[in-house]
């Protein structure tokens, strides 16, 4: 994608719009980047049916859901590196003020209680191929880390966690719409 000659947001976020009407995919971060917005507000730009948008105070609720899901695929995002890790993701617990991944799983580490400020579940195509993915984001509007539902040998995401995705996404958009 150019980058958007207008430097007025506004304008930049009704192009960006108009771009994800036509096609979602792309690297949401590097659109970010060459805008000069947060990845947040790239995602914010996806059409409603790609993106459900929760507060982040579900946190925990939702890294419990997924804790469930068997093998993902979890990625954190910098301006110089994507580290992907594929492996059941533990469950978290609370203490010192993080929440900390336990034991159990090569994912490990802590995530600080009050830097999940959103999380989107999102449905979209990525480089060609359907993906479900549901990013937290800080209150900067950067992504803090990505789970994504796993896929088999096949490259064919897998329909039991397709199904768990959808649902949680359903729970999230009646809680909206309620």
């Amino acid at each position: 994608m150019n980058p958007t000659t207008s430097t007025d947001p506004q304008t930049v976020l009704h192009s960006l719009r108009q771009r994800f009407a036509e096609s979602a995919d792309g690297v949401l971060e590097a659109i970010a980047r060459e805008q000069g917005l947060s990845t947040l507000d790239v995602v914010s730009c996806l059409p409603a049916e790609c993106c459900t948008r929760v507060n982040g105070e579900h946190f925990q609720a939702i890294m419990d859901e997924l804790s469930e899901w068997g093998e993902i695929l979890l990625i954190v995002h910098t301006p110089d590196a994507i580290i992907e890790c594929g492996a059941p993701l533990p469950k978290v617990t609370t203490g010192r003020g993080f929440y900390n991944f336990e034991h159990g799983s090569p994912i490990r580490g802590h995530i600080r209680l009050d830097a999940c400020a959103e999380i989107c579940l999102i449905r979209r195509p990525f480089m060609g191929m359907e993906t479900c993915s549901v990013q937290f984001f800080n209150a900067e509007g950067n992504a803090i880390f990505k789970v994504f539902v796993g896929r088999g040998e096949d490259d064919v995401l897998d329909a039991g966690q397709v199904r768990r995705f959808e649902a949680l996404r359903e729970r999230f958009n009646s809680a909206v719409t309620a």
